[in-house]
């Protein structure tokens, strides 16, 4: 009884916004309200089942995402933009039935870890875990989509509390917070805390560099506004005459002032992605796959897509080069010290064996797997060479196979 009357309650909370749709004339009639609310009332009881199955969910969502795509078309057709009080009521509806499966469907992965289970218990188990990782990237994805801030900045929240050991979820949030809520600082926060768990994860480091060049590249589309605005100014600019002259002086004084600020908060911000990157190169995460990872990242990076905030493509193009080239050169350099370490590392091992500790032992066979064991003369890391106007950097790695990477 008590079920009942919960479905009856969350089906009552629906009936302000379906009135207000009435009277705009998106439902034609009380019977099609009536039908709507049947529905709604049958998933509702589904919901509630236990165990809930993924289907059920799958079908009150579509439900309501069919609702949403039809109100959108109509209020666009009619040409309704404003005055609708419950505009997004059905969303909130389909944001509530995601928390309400993925809620059951991680119990039940979670309370399905027992050893001694039947052949059919962990075939059901093993289709439970899909349901949930599927239904939890529609979510994500359904929150993008109707750019639902707030509830996915908190949902990324409960799954890093979750499971901490996904880097996945760290840099996914890490990012929402970078490019969608403007937030770099808690992007930061986010991955220095997710390093003290995960620093042997690439994945971690590659966000944390991109996150700072996220910050370089608004320094510089600032520049690049200021700049514009400047010429801007000095085209449509009056003669001089005794008069302005006092006027004009204090222009130039401001504007060079704002340009040395911007210039100095981008040289702190490209000192604090070198510090990152010689970080991570005195990490676990050391050794030429990550080498490989961020000279591809480093190469392939451009500021941000909005060409309009710079003069012509030329400019937006070689702000770009003249701060990531240092960047690839001194991402070599730390990259060479770090395998120098470990050679002299393992040299030492070799003549002094009994004398390392456990944990020394353990690091050293993890800088093992990731630089490899057998070094020549010939397998050295090149850095800083310049070709015809076009920074070519070469690195050779173990089996003999030369990597290039080529920025221009």
């Amino acid at each position: 009884m008590s079920r009942a009357r919960a479905v009856e309650t969350r089906i009552e909370k629906l009936l302000p916004s379906v009135e207000e749709y009435y009277h705009l004339g998106f439902f034609s009639s009380r019977d099609e309200i009536k039908k709507i609310m049947e529905v709604r009332t049958q998933h509702e009881y589904k919901l509630i089942a236990k165990p809930l199955l993924y289907i059920d969910v799958q079908q009150a969502l579509q439900f309501e995402l069919e609702l949403e795509d039809r109100l959108r078309d109509y209020l666009k057709a009619n040409k309704i933009k404003k005055n609708v009080k419950h505009r997004w009521a059905i969303v909130e509806r389909a944001e509530y039935i995601y928390k309400i499966g993925l809620k059951h469907l991680r119990k039940q992965v979670k309370n399905d870890h027992s050893l001694q289970l039947s052949a059919d218990k962990k075939e059901t188990n093993a289709y439970n875990r899909l349901a949930y990782h599927k239904l939890r990237r529609e979510y994500i994805l359904f929150l993008q989509y109707f750019d639902r801030r707030q509830s996915l900045s908190q949902f990324y929240a409960e799954m890093i509390a979750v499971l901490p050991t996904d880097e996945v979820m760290w840099c996914e949030a890490a990012l929402h917070e970078c490019y969608r809520i403007h937030n770099i600082n808690n992007a930061r926060q986010l991955l220095q805390k997710s390093l003290l768990m995960n620093e042997s994860k690439i994945l971690i480091w590659k966000t944390f560099v991109k996150v700072e060049l996220a910050m370089v590249d608004s320094l510089l589309r600032r520049l690049a506004v200021e700049r514009r605005e400047e010429k801007e100014r000095a085209a449509f600019q009056q003669p001089n005459n005794e008069n302005n002259n006092e006027d004009e002086a204090q222009v130039v004084w401001d504007t060079l002032k704002k340009e040395n600020e911007t210039f100095a908060n981008l040289i702190f911000e490209l000192e604090l992605v070198k510090s990152i990157i010689e970080q991570s190169f005195q990490s676990a995460v050391s050794g030429p796959a990550w080498l490989r990872e961020l000279l591809a990242l480093l190469t392939n990076y451009h500021p941000h897509h909005e060409k309009e905030n710079y003069n012509n493509l030329d400019e937006y193009f070689s702000y770009s080069y003249y701060f990531t080239k240092p960047l690839i050169a001194f991402s070599i350099q730390e990259a060479n010290k770090a395998r120098q370490q470990f050679i002299e590392q393992l040299e030492n091992n070799n003549n002094n064996n009994k004398n390392l500790s456990a944990s020394d032992r353990l690091n050293l066979e993890k800088k093992k797997t990731s630089w490899g064991v057998f070094f020549s003369d010939n397998e050295t890391i090149h850095s800083n060479t310049v070709k015809n106007g076009i920074f070519v950097v070469q690195c050779v790695f173990r089996n003999g196979k030369l990597y290039f990477w080529q920025f221009s």
